[in-house]
């Protein structure tokens, strides 16, 4: 499988940058080179190669994508819940006029899947797409762009699901980027 999508360090602004090496890349391919980094199998420059355990990255507002649901389900989150019963139970569902914000749970301004104890995320290798491309380090403009156009998209897309009440969400990571991204977004991610 070549790379479709790849993340660097750039020296001169020291910060992770992202571009796409393919007009077929995926929401999925992000995801991919995102928890290369994460992993250690990419240099994280200055920065540790996992998780330190502080919980930055999991407080506030944590969207979802029907991709998020669909994985955490199969991690066994809410095992045997439908999609609406695991709605209720874990998310939070803000109905803000034009449409409808789903976030996962949170107590005391931290996400609900945050185990206290370990200090780690108790879903980590089924965490959400917010949280799996989240680079506890400087990135760039254009990373942070791509990561909320796929975010934004990805929560229209399960706002659809709910009205319509057909959630089908092992779809999503196969969404081609170029279906996401804004022209000029598009433009500056394939200009690298």
């Amino acid at each position: 499988m070549s790379e479709k999508v790849r993340i660097w360090w750039d020296e001169t602004y020291e910060c992770y940058d992202v571009g796409v090496l393919s007009d077929d890349a995926a929401v999925g391919d992000v995801e991919r080179v995102g928890e290369l980094v994460l992993s250690g199998r990419a240099a994280r420059r200055r920065y540790g190669s996992s998780c330190n355990g502080c919980c930055i990255c999991c407080g506030g507002r944590i969207p979802l994508t029907p991709g998020d649901i669909s994985r955490m389900m199969r991690a066994g989150l809410g095992a045997g819940m439908s999609v609406g019963e695991w709605l209720s139970r874990y998310c939070r569902i803000d109905d803000l006029g034009p449409c409808l914000d789903v976030t996962l749970k949170c107590i005391d301004d931290i996400c609900c899947l945050w185990d206290r104890k370990r200090s780690i995320c108790s879903l980590y290798e089924a965490r959400p797409f917010v949280c799996r491309t989240y680079i506890c380090a400087p990135f760039s403009r254009r990373l942070d762009e791509l990561r909320s156009q796929i975010v934004n998209y990805g929560e229209d897309l399960l706002e659809e699901m709910i009205v319509k009440g057909d959630f089908d969400g092992n779809k999503f990571t196969g969404i081609p980027l170029r279906n996401i991204c804004s022209k000029e977004l598009w433009g500056w991610l394939r200009d690298m």
